[in-house]
């Protein structure tokens, strides 16, 4: 998801002032949208199970990235999930996902020939940094997927706290969606990484729209509280 603050909307949300109460909900969500977009920040929607919204919008965690500057994004990340800077996190803590989208800025510093290589190149050394040493046998792999280029980032064992050589602990999937960025999917602990990840990595866009998603997450709005 980057860096980004996320603003999250959620359907309890609770409204105060005055002006509020003679607006009608989705509006008063997509003016936050706007808000949000206009501040380059995501917009999370979660959708819990039971809902009625329809074959359309599944159960899931959706993200739209309103901001044209450098490009939009949404995905969905399939599920009962919760925000948690940056992540998803399912409710027992067990099972994370995440999606993060680098700017092309962040690629300048970055050595490689393709959008692909510098991709797999910060995604190392944010790794480095995470796990407070190197990464070894780093290696890009074809990932069976139905979206083209589309590769799993793999290594070697790293060095547990308590000195054991353990597996890298997440799935690591790279999505060349040159030449706006590389998407990095994470998926950890679920019934199945890997279907999770290709499930989620089917929901990505891009796009350089001025408007974005911004008609999509308005009928969305509509739909959740009951405008259609």
């Amino acid at each position: 998801m980057g860096k980004a603050n996320e603003l999250i909307v959620l359907a309890c949300c609770v409204w105060t002032c005055a002006a509020c109460a003679q607006t009608a909900k989705w509006q008063q969500d997509m003016a936050a949208a706007r808000r949000a977009a206009a501040n380059g920040d995501a917009t999370i929607a979660i959708l819990r199970d039971g809902h009625d919204l329809g074959k359309e919008w599944p159960a899931g965690a959706y993200v739209f990235h309103n901001n044209p500057r450098p490009y939009c994004y949404a995905y969905r990340i399939p599920g009962d999930w919760y925000p948690d800077r940056g992540w998803f996190r399912s409710k027992d803590g067990r099972s994370t996902a995440s999606v993060t989208f680098r700017p092309p800025r962040e690629f300048g510093r970055v050595p490689g020939a393709t959008m692909l290589e510098r991709g797999r190149n910060a995604a190392v050394a944010q790794l480095e940094r995470d796990f407070h040493q190197p990464m070894t046998g780093v290696e890009l792999i074809p990932w069976e997927s139905s979206r083209p280029g589309t590769w799993r980032l793999k290594f070697d064992d790293i060095l547990a706290r308590d000195g054991r050589r353990v597996p890298f602990p997440a799935l690591y999937v790279l999505v060349d969606l040159s030449p706006q960025t590389v998407a990095e999917v994470n998926a950890f602990g679920t019934a199945d990484d890997d279907h999770m990840a290709r499930q989620i990595v089917e929901t990505i866009r891009t796009s350089s729209d001025p408007d974005c998603y911004m008609a999509e997450l308005e009928r969305m709005y509509k739909a959740w509280h009951g405008e259609r």
